[in-house]
């Protein structure tokens, strides 16, 4: 059966055009429709990284709560860090990871004890023992989560020196990861 629509201005259509026709309209519903749920999942995706972020800020809180003289150290070294790595043209999606490093750098210090912390004098060689394994701890405890698995190798090299005189792996110039190095930058300053 052939349908034919009266056109008021060239004639008739004939089924293939209508059906044709049909089918267009069908594929522009699909790629609005494809166009709303990307929407949506970008959203959710969106808010799922607002609270990854927020749920980290809470973390490294927690960690600043034991010691009031470096309170806010980490969001202020996270911020400084990230904003000289992107006037350095750092691509984007590296500065996420970047700015996460720099904000975690010391979580691995915490589940040492308040007694090496918070020692008021210098530290003895056995307690600089138990600090200097700090980026290795926070280091292993990121890399078991795989949007923090970036961040652990600033953590893990944020105590490395350009001379190689840093721990933990001794690295030096070039070897130490990029984002160390400019965290490293910001931390002294």
């Amino acid at each position: 059966m052939v349908m034919v629509i009266r056109s008021t201005t060239q004639g008739s259509f004939r089924g293939t055009e209508v059906k044709m026709v049909e089918d267009m309209a069908a594929q522009a519903v699909m790629a609005v429709e494809q166009a709303r749920l990307f929407t949506k999942v970008r959203s959710h995706a969106q808010e799922l990284e607002l609270s990854y972020d927020s749920t980290l800020k809470v973390l490294v809180a927690a960690l600043d709560t034991k010691d009031a003289a470096t309170h806010g150290h980490s969001e202020r070294v996270a911020q400084l860090t990230g904003a000289l790595a992107k006037e350095m043209g750092i691509p984007q999606e590296r500065l996420q990871d970047i700015e996460r490093g720099a904000l975690l750098h010391d979580v691995g210090k915490i589940g040492f004890p308040d007694k090496v912390l918070l020692k008021p004098g210098p530290l003895s060689d056995e307690e600089w023992v138990v600090m200097r394994n700090h980026p290795e701890v926070g280091a292993r405890m990121l890399g078991k989560i795989e949007f923090l698995r970036g961040p652990s190798e600033i953590v893990l090299s944020h105590h490395e020196r350009y001379d190689g005189a840093g721990y933990p792996r001794k690295l030096k110039g070039a070897q130490i990861p990029l984002g160390a190095r400019i965290f490293a930058v910001i931390d002294v300053y």
